[in-house]
Order: structure tokens, then sequence, then C-alpha cells
């Protein structure tokens, strides 16, 4: 029966090696979030997911725990696939969750691991000692650790992991995340010494309320980092940056910073930086001052609408003349004004005329004024095209009069630039007749079109 999608048709007409090909990629399509569902079950490893993974959010996700109980065939495919059980998740994990957790750990064999612990309830942290010394067992295959916790000044965590982590295993460990609440100095300066004295293959690392300084005497190797996220801590950041040559990414959320004496003449470039994000960061004038980076090509803030913190950006990418393809401005919950932020954006028109991706998220609505100064129907020669290379766009909190927004667009997709656009509409409000019409007419010419009504998934 050609439609018959049953285990026993399957085992009949699929290869041992095909079979598992099949299973490896349905759970790597769940890590990358698709499908979305809106409900988590709770998993076999830990309260809040149901699959090994620690990205998936799917309530079907098929882990390999769920696939070796369809059929004894499916269950030796699994048994026989290390790789299935290489990525776990555990948090605030039981007692029985510890011992599955275990299993995972001897079922994923040599292969190289992805862990994810997490522990955020008081009452749950007696599991945390078992846990270290069951992942400390195989610290040789740690490739990715992600570890955080709440409550680390009343427990012995940089103890049980200088116990059961053997000195020079972690050799092969390439991406360290770390997210710990309050941590006492003591605690830091242990964990330190564990994480980045020997770690020749360390590349990405990211810390949350962790103070740099606070990490002395054995610091990150800072030189061989191609990617660091910070998220909130009180640490002079620029001493890091201007070790960091070989860093591609760099994230940076709920901080401050604050302009200082010292920090005069202090200037970092950072030569191959590609990616910049900076989300809930206070004065981050401050930092556009101080940085040069000649690589970037997607960059991400959240400003609000004080010019104090867009000149310095216009500075740094005048000074970088990097060639920035993608800008995101996420200010959903500070830009208030609209014709402010037009005379910001506008600011930055002469530094974005090579992007390709734009994405504006602001609290207010975007109206007839802002949309159309995108509009390319109309200009003469002599006005400047603003980001005539632009083939996709993302607007938010839109509410235009009729044929506004649809006659941007058109003019812009006829004159052969963009390509994609996603829309947001205001809460409560829908899309004009006139303009859903003119998108079905673009959409039939093959442009790329997204409604969303504020509040739907």
């Amino acid at each position: 029966m050609p439609n018959d999608t049953s285990p026993g048709f399957i085992n009949r007409s699929l290869p041992l090696d095909i079979l598992g090909e099949i299973f490896v990629h349905a759970i790597a399509h769940y890590h990358q979030g698709q499908p979305k569902c809106p409900s988590q079950p709770k998993s076999p490893i830990n309260s809040r997911r149901t699959t090994s993974h620690p990205r998936s959010n799917c309530n079907d996700t098929p882990d390999p725990l769920h696939l070796s109980h369809v059929c004894s065939h499916w269950r030796n495919v699994t048994l026989a696939m290390p790789i299935l059980w290489s990525s776990i998740s555990v948090c605030d994990p039981t007692a029985p969750q510890v011992e599955l957790f275990k299993l995972w750990l001897d079922r994923s064999k040599n292969c190289s691991l992805d862990l994810e612990i997490t522990f955020h309830r008081f009452g749950r942290t007696y599991q945390l000692k078992p846990v270290i010394e069951a992942m400390s067992f195989h610290s040789s295959r740690w490739k990715r650790l992600d570890f955080g916790i709440k409550y680390p000044d009343s427990l012995d965590v940089s103890h049980y992991f200088g116990t059961y982590v053997k000195k020079g295993s972690l050799k092969s460990l390439e991406s360290i995340d770390l997210y710990i609440v309050t941590p006492a100095s003591g605690f830091r300066r242990d964990l330190s010494r564990l994480f980045f004295r020997k770690t020749p293959s360390l590349h990405t690392l990211k810390l949350g309320y962790l103070d740099i300084d606070a990490l002395a005497p054995v610091l990150p190797p800072w030189a061989q980092l191609r990617a660091l996220e910070c998220n909130r801590g009180r640490y002079d950041i620029f001493p890091a940056l201007s070790q960091c040559n070989g860093l591609e990414v760099l994230k940076i959320f709920y901080r401050d910073f604050e302009e200082r004496e010292d920090l005069r003449y202090v200037f970092v470039t950072l030569p191959n930086l590609q990616e910049l994000k900076l989300s809930a960061v206070k004065k981050p004038g401050v930092l556009f001052r101080r940085l040069t980076l000649p690589r970037l090509c997607f960059l991400s803030v959240s400003l609000d609408d004080s010019y104090e913190d867009w000149n310095p950006l216009v500075g740094m990418l005048s000074r970088s003349a990097s060639p920035l393809e993608q800008f995101v401005l996420d200010s959903s919950y500070i830009f208030n004004d609209e014709e402010k932020l037009a005379d910001c954006v506008r600011l930055l028109v002469p530094c974005l005329s090579k992007i390709t991706e734009m994405t504006l998220r602001i609290r207010r609505r975007l109206t007839d004024r802002t949309i159309e100064a995108f509009d390319l129907d109309g200009i003469s020669q002599e006005q400047q095209v603003i980001f005539p290379s632009l083939k996709r766009l993302e607007l938010s909190t839109c509410l235009t009069t009729d044929g506004v927004l649809s006659s941007m667009v058109a003019s812009r997709f006829r004159n052969g630039c963009l390509v994609y656009i996603k829309v947001k509409t205001e809460q409560g409000a829908d899309f004009h007749v006139q303009d859903k019409c003119l998108f079905e007419l673009l959409v039939s010419e093959g442009l790329e079109l997204d409604l969303i009504h504020n509040g739907d998934n």
C-alpha cells in the first residue's frame, strides 16, 4: 500500500541507515523550533521539555526515548545511534529524572555532548551533586555546556565541579553559557579556574550575572573567542574586548554604560566582528564612541529617542565603513514619538545605503508619515532614494490610511527592490480593503507577504 505509514510498512521498506537518518533529522527539525506548539508537556528528563534536546519546544517532539517505545525494531535503531542521545536538558530534576539523565549519558557513548543544566527552584537543588557527578564523568566529551543556577551561595557548586571534573579534561569544550545569579567571589574564581585554564577549543562564551573582573586571576581566553554574550553584570567590558581580535558575534543585554574619565582615550577595533546586538542597554553611546567594526554585517539595537545615542551610532558606522546588510531597531518599549523616530532613522540613511534587510519594532504606531518615506513613486531625480538595496522589510504596529501601505510595497516591489515584507497591525485593527486587494495582486506577481494581526502567533 503506497499510502501506508504504519511502523511495520516503514520497517520493511527502509534500510536501517535511512531510518536512522530520518530519526536524526526529525529531532533536529524540532530542535530548530518548527513547528511551534503552544504548550510544553512534562518531559521524562525535566519538567519543562519533552525532548532530550535543550532547544525543542514542541509537545509531539520525537525524542529518542519516545522513538524507542514505538516497536522493538525502532528501539534497536535508536540504541544503535548514540548521536540521538547526545543532546540533553535537565531542569530542576527529581531523583528518577537524574537516573534517566544517567541513562541518556550512557547511551550517548562516545559522542560529543550538548548539555543544558538548570536549577531554578531551591527545593530541587538537592539533586545538584548527583547531576554534576554524572555529567563530570563524561567531561572529556563536553562540547557545549549551558549551566544556570539561582542559589549558588548556599550550595557548594564549585566544590562539586572541582571534585568531579578531571583536570585537563575539557579540551573538547567549545561553548560555555554560565547564568549564575549573585555568586560569591570565591565561587567565581573557582569556576574560572575550572573552565578557562585549559580549554583550547573554547570559542563561545555567554556570561549572565558574572563580573569579568571577579573571575581573576584566570580570565577567559579572549583571543580565541568568536562569540561573546554578556547578560547583566557590572564589569568593565573594554579591557576584554581589546583582546578579542577574533570575535565575530557580540551580544550585550541589560547593561548600563557610564562615561568615565579613564575611558576618554579608550578605543577598540574588532576587525572580524560581523554581528552586534544590544538590548536593554543604557547609554550605548559610550560603547559606540569607542568601537570600530569594519566588517559589521548585522546590527540590532534598542535605542530611545535621545540624540546622545544616535549620533555616536552614526559616528561608529561612518568610521567603520562596514558592509552593513541587516539592521534591526527593536524599541518596543522605548520609542513613543514617531516624528523623532523619523528624524533618528534619517540620520542613519547615509550609513545604511547597502542594507538588504530592515526591521522596525517600536511601541507607537507607524503612520502614513513613516510609510510614505519608503515609497519610491514620485521621487524626483534630485531626491535621494533611501535604502535602495532593501529586499526584506519588517514593520510592526502599522496604522495607516487605506492604500498607503500597499502602495509603498508596490513601488518597491515593482522597481525590483523589495521581495519580502512582514507587517503587523495595531492591536484590534484590521488591514484596509484597498490594501488587501493590492496585496493579493502583488502576491500573484511573486511578492512574499506576511500579514499579521497583533496578538497572533
